[in-house]
């Protein structure tokens, strides 16, 4: 019987324990089973040096739902948060963020991507483009150098006038040639 007293005042420890245990615990009020590891953005912010509106502005974008909730605060899924991190401010990833399995993953998906588009023909290869625009700028350029011989031997233009003309018709193909070299030169910088 001394045996059973020693036991009582010890089970009577372990569920003042149990209940001091129970009492700190963290009290999720969410309406589906939580599993794994969830966090508040501002706790997570503070864990990983970010300001905590930009995670909470992050979680917007990539249109993260909270989890649950702790003492009026929501909690998210730290997958949920981990992908706030790693996106930029309009929710897309930042590849340069990513771990580097992910990093590969991402380039490998993007790549197939690309080639579905290929496919598709909703883009278009560099060179085919370039191809394209040269051969409807080389007609372009063709009619610039006849138009004066068709005004001589269509309408009777001068020599005067034919001049003049050829003249415009110079001055409209340099301006031409430079707006184009321009263009090139910006869509260069955007690559």
């Amino acid at each position: 019987m001394a045996a059973g007293r020693k036991k009582a005042p010890q089970a009577a420890a372990k569920s003042k324990n149990a209940k001091e245990t129970d009492a700190d615990a963290p009290r999720l009020r969410t309406h589906t089973p939580v599993t794994g590891a969830h966090m508040s953005a501002a706790t997570f912010a503070d864990e990983l040096g970010f300001d905590a509106a930009t995670v909470r502005d992050r979680l917007r974008a990539i249109n993260a739902e909270p989890s649950g909730e702790f003492r009026g605060f929501p909690l998210y899924r730290l997958r949920d948060l981990y992908r706030a991190a790693v996106s930029t401010a309009d929710g897309k990833i930042d590849p340069e963020k990513l771990r580097p399995f992910e990093r590969n993953a991402h380039y490998k998906a993007e790549r197939e991507k690309l080639e579905l588009q290929l496919e598709l023909r909703e883009v278009i290869p560099r060179l085919e483009t370039e191809a394209g625009y040269a051969h409807a700028f080389k007609h372009v350029a063709q009619l610039f150098d006849t138009l004066p011989d068709i005004l001589e031997r269509e309408c009777g233009a001068s020599p005067d006038m034919l001049s003049r003309v050829e003249r415009a018709l110079d001055t409209v193909r340099e301006e031409l040639y430079k707006r184009l070299v321009a263009e090139r030169d910006d869509a260069a910088d955007l690559i």
